[in-house]
């Protein structure tokens, strides 16, 4: 496959999805942050100039009225299902008015249509800014992994988990899974964003981005994740990272490489990268999309060091080093 950068222009928070139709669905931030947009092709390079439609449109008021932010397309029990966040406010951002999480459903086999049902807002336990959610399967069971502000704690957002009664309702104790504390994780804003999950040989790993997004923006990675013990929670508000194996930040390939193999399924996070997720049908678990965002361009791939901490489960729990 030929190498191309940026694959689909001005498309912040971008998702890729594999489906078993042989098509990749694409969604993205769409500037203006009034609509969701859907994209497919047969390949990822394709989805540039590929079938388009704008399948939902922002709400005349209300809180699902400004800056629709990161859709997030999946395929759940014979169903599709949009993530995105939402405000009721393009300028103001207060405790009452930001960022919640919503979700659309489509019974449809083809997702390409404008008949999505809006499910409504993801209620979590605390009322307060939130997004970047994504969702995923493990031993039979549904989560919601997302970003949120505690107001209790200071920084910008932590990461929470959560199993799901469907894909629209939360169920079980919510946990704190990740504060951001590294210097890393804390330049400009103290922020831990954007999580996506690989699951590779039983392993669930979880990338996430941190930091201000300006050129201090990383991406870090931990797993392996003993789910069990991370849904019982510890004491205290650090109680995520004792649950975690392995904490680092990820090195980067430089812009412009082409020693990646095929690509597959996955999300980068916040405008730069959102990890990986693997579908039944992929094995690959280091590709790439990059986001054609001027000061978000220096992220752009998966090192062979993660492609070897998948495979082998490191037990190391410190930052990697940044290529610059």
């Amino acid at each position: 496959m030929t190498d191309k950068q940026p694959i689909v222009l001005q498309r912040a928070d971008p998702r890729a999805y594999r489906h078993t139709d042989g098509y990749y669905y694409f969604t993205g931030s769409v500037p203006g942050y009034q609509t969701i947009e859907l994209r497919r092709a047969k390949t990822l390079a394709g989805l540039a100039d590929g079938e388009v439609l704008t399948v939902w449109h922002a709400h005349a008021s209300g809180p699902q009225s400004q800056l629709i932010w990161a859709p997030e397309i999946h395929y759940i029990n014979g169903k599709w299902y949009i993530y995105f966040a939402a405000s009721d406010s393009a300028t103001e951002r207060t405790a009452a008015h930001h960022h919640r999480m919503f979700v659309l459903e489509c019974a449809a086999a083809d997702p390409m249509t404008t008949d999505w049902t809006d499910k409504g807002q993801i209620v979590t336990a605390q009322d307060s800014f939130s997004l970047d959610a994504t969702v995923f399967e493990h031993n039979g069971d549904l989560y919601y992994l997302w970003a949120q502000l505690e107001p209790a704690i200071h920084n910008n957002s932590n990461l929470y988990l959560s199993k799901m009664a469907n894909p629209w309702t939360l169920t079980g104790k919510q946990t704190l899974l990740s504060v951001p504390e590294y210097d890393w994780e804390t330049i400009g804003f103290a922020v831990n964003e954007g999580p996506a999950v690989l699951q590779r040989n039983g392993k669930v790993f979880v990338t996430y981005s941190a930091s201000a997004t300006d050129e201090h923006y990383a991406w870090g990675c931990y797993g392996p994740t003993p789910m069990p013990i991370c849904l019982t929670g510890l004491p205290g508000t650090r109680q995520a990272n004792r649950c975690l194996r392995v904490r680092r930040r990820i090195t980067c390939m430089a812009q412009g490489t082409t020693a990646l193999p095929p690509y597959q399924t996955g999300r980068m996070s916040s405008c730069t990268m959102r990890g990986l997720t693997t579908t039944p049908v992929s094995t690959a678990i280091r590709w790439r999309i990059q986001t054609a965002t001027p000061m978000r361009r220096r992220l752009a791939g998966l090192t062979t060091a993660f492609h070897n901490l998948a495979n082998q489960g490191t037990t190391r729990r410190q930052p990697c080093q940044q290529s610059r």
